[in-house]
């Protein structure tokens, strides 16, 4: 049981017949969800293209510096704008959704 899930990272990365999340965000349980029974190549798949959709930075493909950042600060100042985008428009499909 991961009790309080946050990000479910216990929930998410254990091996177990049944695992129980509990959090009040039924979105955050709803995406886990889903996740887990998606296959890994069409999760990271959808994953790029949401990254190449929002303008995200690419620190695998570009350095920290590329997008502004550095190994200290990251690329939080570079992807914040585009983060909150995407948890608006998250935000509205959900609603739509409910």
């Amino acid at each position: 049981m991961d009790l309080v899930c946050g990000e479910c990272n216990v929930g998410i990365n254990i091996q177990a017949d049944r695992v129980f999340y509990n959090n009040i965000n039924n979105a955050v349980i709803g995406i886990f969800k889903l996740f887990r029974r998606m296959s890994s190549k069409i999760l990271v798949k959808k994953l790029d293209d949401i990254v190449d959709q929002y303008d995200f930075s690419k620190t695998s493909e570009y350095n920290f510096a590329y997008c502004g950042g550095d190994s200290m600060k990251g690329v939080s100042v570079y992807n914040r704008e585009k983060l909150i985008k995407l948890r608006q428009d998250f935000n509205l499909l959900n609603k739509k959704n409910t």
